[in-house]
């Protein structure tokens, strides 16, 4: 089989010395031989960087082709044949002033293409130029910009010299900017993209990429994206302890497929501590609701057990009884009749548990190399895949992975938050996952498999990330979930004015109430309702720079504020709040009764720790009167006495306790 290799330079490495010329090598496949004056010979047939000194003759080999430089002129020789070189550039050569217009020359980007193939396999006949550099191009335009280094040279340009020569430029330009990331010092790459991107504009090249990216979402076929996360952090039996993470690992794993995934909150079930029953139930469920035309992902954190006499590994649900009587336990073997009863095209299986590998154990296969395969042909095909946190015999770590997960839902998480226009395979998935795990110094090792079943046609199972949308469309599909909190708090209320004097009075309103609240939460994003009902028990009164004076009083309040707040970190959030509020004010002023009914802006912060459905909130809100949208007879006092009265805010400090519905 014909092996490509490109090698390009414009220093000293890939030269031939003739007197004071420099004869540069630009590229070259398949077999050559170099033939020294001195009669040595040198074989082409590695990838390392090639230096030609005193040679007089090249060999080429049946289907090779070389393309070298000198000066301002290009020589293209094709294989089979013997050629000295100083002849065939004074016969054939051709002047061009861009290296650009060397693509146009190489005779077969197909051939070039094609001797990327692993050994053994071969482009099919019936594969047109046309579908094979298209199929090429969307396969390229998926990889990772930070991977594009790891892309074969010789892949790119064959498939930049077949764009050009169909004269599409704006596909040259980017295979060309790929190109110089495989090796940023070559100077060549450098010219070959600068010239490139002289005829194009960024603008045109982002253009095109997205369109086709867009095309290759159309063409996918429509599946519907079904779940079932299962976290288990207690467990009934004392010999089993207490995990942290399990279920702060599904419910962010849930919330990350619905956001940027494509997965409908009615068609993931979430199982927080499930019994055996209650995970069997899922299963059965989802058995009902699937068809081919699904696409599966079920993930596991809990317990794991493995009994070394019977061969056997188990996952352990909340009900799992000791090691001695095995109740409620489920082996493997149940675990993957389940999962392969359910008639889905993919099934991708994550299991974070101590002696998960049992699982890949029992399934086969390695990691698998796609070349050119393109992703579509890839779904078209059933997959049934498997990765798991560890070893057969492996214990995994419950945290490591930050506050909140394990290690290894962390990189998960991680990995998928990640912006990406390319589709994310299980294969590649395990690959990073394995990287960054053994990257941590972690002593558990991640693997995968695919299940040894007899519908695994080899396909994948792809995390397909949506398009960006509009922050409506992004919220309305994000799951709701509703608090009722009830709180206490201490409210000072400030009122200013001017007496027969003209002096400034401040007066300070000092009281304590209810609150009443619902809030309904998608993502960071909370909105709802509050009610306050509270009494004044004291004022402080301060005439110009007088002394202040503290006094009892008598009155009540009432308000109803709708509020929007945003979380930050977890537990820290800050909003905006409108306000309605109605107050009575007894002896105040010197007069028996008083009320005011003002329009309020307010700005509520604080802290909302969670556990389990339970929310203790610490807050503080901060309000004022920007709009003068004030009644009542606090501002129709006589005015001879008291004039101007204005309500300068209030200040409400507080503690509430919240409830999920």
């Amino acid at each position: 089989m014909l092996r490509l290799f490109l090698l390009i330079t414009l220093c000293f490495s890939g030269f031939i010395v003739q007197g004071q010329t420099l004869i540069s090598v630009i590229a070259h496949y398949g077999p050559i031989r170099v033939i020294h004056q001195d009669g040595a010979t040198q074989d082409i047939s590695t990838s390392e960087s090639l230096t030609l000194r005193e040679a007089d003759y090249v060999e080429l080999g049946e289907n090779s082709e070389l393309h070298v430089q000198r000066g301002e002129r290009l020589l293209t020789l094709l294989g089979p044949g013997r050629y000295e070189l100083e002849t065939e550039f004074n016969k054939r050569s051709v002047f061009f002033s861009k290296i650009l217009l060397f693509l146009k020359r190489i005779s077969s980007p197909r051939q070039m293409v094609a001797s990327n193939f692993p050994r053994g396999e071969q482009l099919p006949s019936d594969l047109d130029n046309t579908t094979l550099f298209n199929n090429t191009w969307n396969t390229l335009i998926q990889v990772q910009e930070a991977d594009a280094k790891d892309i074969a040279p010789n892949k790119l340009l064959a498939t930049a010299a077949w764009y050009e020569q169909q004269q599409m430029p704006v596909r040259v330009a980017w295979l060309l900017e790929r190109l110089r990331q495989t090796d940023p010092a070559n100077p060549t790459f450098e010219r070959l993209r600068h010239e490139a991107w002289e005829r194009v504009t960024p603008e045109q090249v982002d253009n095109e990429v997205a369109e086709s990216l867009r095309r290759i979402r159309q063409q996918l076929p429509q599946l519907r994206n079904m779940a079932i996360l299962i976290g288990i952090n207690e467990y009934d039996a004392p010999e089993w302890q207490p995990l942290k993470n399990p279920i702060n690992d599904v419910t962010a794993i849930r919330k990350v497929l619905i956001r940027h995934y494509q997965f409908r909150p009615e068609d993931i079930l979430l199982l927080k501590n499930p019994t055996q029953a209650d995970i069997f139930g899922a299963f059965r469920e989802m058995r009902e609701k699937s068809d081919e035309l699904t696409n599966l992902f079920v993930y596991y954190a809990g317990h794991g057990h493995f009994d070394y006499t019977a061969n056997l590994g188990y996952w352990l649900p909340k009900d799992a009884g000791s090691l001695e009587t095995e109740a409620q336990f489920i082996n493997t073997n149940v675990i993957l009749g389940k999962v392969m009863a359910i008639p889905s095209k993919h099934t991708l299986l994550m299991v974070d548990s101590c002696f998960s590998g049992d699982l890949v154990r029992q399934s086969r296969g390695q990691i698998p190399e796609l070349y050119s395969l393109y992703f579509t042909e890839l779904m078209q095909k059933k997959s049934r895949q498997i990765i798991t946190s560890g070893d057969f015999d492996e214990t995994v770590k419950d945290d490591g992975g930050g506050r909140k997960h394990s290690v290894f839902a962390k990189k998960f998480l991680d990995l998928l938050n990640k912006p990406r226009m390319a589709p994310l395979s299980a294969s590649e998935l395990a690959v990073e996952i394995r990287k960054a795990v053994k990257n941590e110094g972690e002593s558990q090792t991640p693997h995968y498999a695919r299940l040894k079943v007899d519908d695994e046609e080899g396909g994948e199972f792809f995390f397909i990330r949506q398009e960006e949308r509009s922050v409506g469309e992004t919220i309305a599909q994000i799951p709701q979930t509703r608090w009722w909190n009830f709180g206490l708090h201490s409210y000072r209320e400030t009122i200013q004015h001017f007496d027969d004097q003209d002096r400034t009075v401040i007066s300070r309103l000092f009281g304590t109430g209810l609150q009443l609240q619902e809030t309904r939460k998608r993502a960071e994003l909370e909105q709802g309702w509050r009610v306050n009902l509270g009494t004044y028990h004291e004022q402080e009164q301060q005439v110009a720079d007088i002394q202040s004076q503290h006094s009892s009083m008598v009155g009540e309040f009432l308000s109803g504020a709708l509020f929007v707040e945003y979380r930050f970190w977890e537990v820290l959030y800050v909003g905006l709040e409108t306000r309605v509020q109605h107050s009575r004010y007894h002896d105040f002023l010197d007069h028996d009764l008083l009320d005011s009914t003002s329009l309020q802006l307010c700005i509520p912060f604080g802290f909302k720790f969670k556990q389990e459905i339970w929310r203790i909130n610490p807050m503080a809100n901060v309000c004022f009167l920007p709009f003068d949208l004030v009644n009542g007879s606090l501002y129709e006092l006589d005015e001879a006495q008291v004039r101007k009265v204005t309500n300068e805010g209030s200040l409400t400090i507080g503690i509430s306790i919240g409830l999920e519905e």
